[in-house]
């Protein structure tokens, strides 16, 4: 039941690596992750402008990069190594973006001799600027937890066939595609897969046509957002991608860069971090914000721009003194998934692994919208958890296995089958637990031979809560579910020794007047007397 703990660091030698090839596109002109001096005065004149549709109708949420992915798209000629491609492969499909047949067939020859598993490569043919596929690729949402659709922006860079790949990508995976003139970059977006999302104030900047109100209305329209945080970037570099700098790993997980104190960005960047540290998650607990050590100037440390693929997370290295540290940051953040270092010499600081991968959410997944138990849960016997269910694929979930698994923390798991209460509403009551800390995860699969879980990665980081039972009766100070002199006793000393001990309070205050005292004493003995 347990998923892989161990840490997976590959180190590939250079004969592996793909060479970074320059990118030139029909002026003959070399591109960059930035804009060329060229193209920067083309931009100041020339605004390309994506065809806009009407935005979804019905519940609409984003699909965040940690939810179930069924592939992964990469461009050719490569910015990444065959290693990571091989990597990539072996349990998930990879669509490579090429010209034409031609190029289709030179790049299955290259996988051959590089033991990629090509029955888990496809093509899509189309012409391409770049291959930046993070930043002109879409971001994808669901509606009305049902069916998967991508959203289409302006890429923000005057790159014409960069900016059509959508159009191709959506008639390929025949899904819909909305799309607005917003003018936008992958780099630069990240979500909660609920209803929250993070950017630089680059999308203010490259929008000055669009109000602030407009530009929040717009993506809660198009992509259910109704939490948006536009940030000061740290990084103070030419880029602004907030993936350069930061990274959500969870609903209630960031990972943020760190600098030594002796950086002048180090106030920048702690202050980025508090902002997550003062946001509520979806679950209504506090951001849990990690950090990963990310000095760059002279060393290559892009350690933000990984790429989660469901339980394996790719992370860019390059071979100095920082790497095993950023790893044992992800493995501390993210227990149970396999963390692979991916060492390649063509990284940038503002330009690795992240911007030139994109994912594709599963088409069919099985999603598990659930609103963990957390903080302490009062209880009088028993404990309900409860979630819903949805397959996008419109598979049967199977009812054997729907299970919620309860343990004590360092202990097994005990698993509590749940029932299909209401429509897409599963759950289980459960009884018998013990008083304090507990930890859950709830596991499903249906017909297609899904299985997820929640929290995503289950066993290995599951859901904490502290259960406190509470007596049905009144004067119970010791929950015994009898009045006796021993409660009497017990409540003396709550109050003599000004103890916190919420369970007592809860059942000591017989007159549930918010306070613990001597009339309450009386009120026990009344009690006591009464029963005799």
């Amino acid at each position: 039941m347990k998923k892989n703990l161990l840490l997976t660091v590959l180190l590939f030698l250079g004969v592996l690596a793909v060479n970074a090839q320059p990118i030139y596109n029909a002026q003959g002109i070399e591109l960059k992750h930035t804009m060329t001096a060229e193209e920067a005065e083309l931009y100041k004149t020339v605004r390309m402008e994506t065809q806009s549709t009407n935005p979804p109708t019905g519940d609409i949420r984003p699909i965040a990069e940690y939810e179930p992915m069924e592939a992964v798209m990469i461009r050719y000629p490569f910015g990444i190594p065959f290693s990571l491609i091989k990597e990539m492969a072996k349990d998930i499909k990879v669509i490579t973006i090429v010209q034409n047949a031609s190029q289709a067939a030179t790049v299955l020859n290259q996988y051959v001799s590089n033991q990629v598993d090509t029955s888990n490569c496809e093509f899509l043919y189309h012409a391409t600027d770049s291959y930046w596929t993070r930043d002109y690729g879409p971001f994808f949402l669901a509606i009305d937890d049902s069916e998967v659709a991508i959203y289409d922006f302006t890429y923000n860079r005057p790159r014409y066939n960069d900016n059509q790949v959508n159009t191709a990508l959506a008639q390929y995976l025949s899904v819909d595609r909305y799309a607005s003139t917003l003018q936008l970059t992958g780099g630069n977006y990240m979500n909660d897969g609920t209803s929250q999302a993070a950017s630089t104030t680059l999308t203010y900047t490259e929008n000055p046509s669009w109000s602030h109100n407009q530009i929040a209305q717009h993506f809660e329209d198009y992509l259910g957002i109704t939490d948006y945080h536009f940030l000061n970037d740290p990084l103070d570099d030419y880029i602004e991608h907030i993936d350069c700098w930061g990274k959500y790993l969870a609903p209630d997980k960031v990972m943020i860069g760190q600098v030594p104190p002796t950086d002048y960005r180090y106030q920048l960047y702690e202050s980025v971090a508090n902002e997550f540290a003062n946001m509520t998650s979806p679950y209504g607990t506090p951001m849990r914000v990690f950090r990963v050590f990310t000095p760059g100037n002279n060393q290559t440390t892009p350690y933000t721009n990984s790429l989660i693929l469901n339980n394996k997370v790719f992370v860019p290295i390059s071979g100095n003194s920082n790497d095993a540290a950023a790893i044992a940051s992800y493995q501390a953040a993210m227990p149970g998934y396999q963390i692979i270092g991916i060492n390649y010499y063509g990284w940038e600081n503002t330009d690795a692994l992240h911007c030139r991968t994109h994912e594709i959410a599963d088409r069919e997944m099985l999603y598990i919208k659930h609103q963990p138990l957390h903080d302490t849960v009062d209880s009088y016997g028993t404990v309900t958890i409860s979630t819903d269910l949805y397959s996008y694929g419109n598979h049967t979930i199977l009812a054997d296995s729907v299970i919620a698994y309860v343990r004590v923390p360092d202990g097994e798991y005990t698993g509590y089958t749940m029932t299909n209460t209401e429509g897409n509403t599963w759950s289980v009551n459960i009884s018998g637990l013990p008083n304090g800390e507990l930890e859950y995860y709830i596991f499903a699969a249906d017909d297609s031979g899904r299985r997820e879980c929640h929290p995503y990665i289950g066993a290995p980081d599951p859901h904490p809560f502290i259960l406190r039972y509470l007596s049905t009766v009144p004067g119970d100070a010791n929950g015994d579910s009898v009045v006796d002199i021993t409660d009497i006793t017990t409540t003396i000393s709550y109050m003599m020794n000004g103890s916190a001990n919420p369970f007592i309070f809860e059942n000591a205050d017989v007159n549930s007047d918010g306070a613990v005292n001597v009339l309450d004493i009386i009120l026990m003995v009344n009690i006591i007397f009464s029963s005799k």
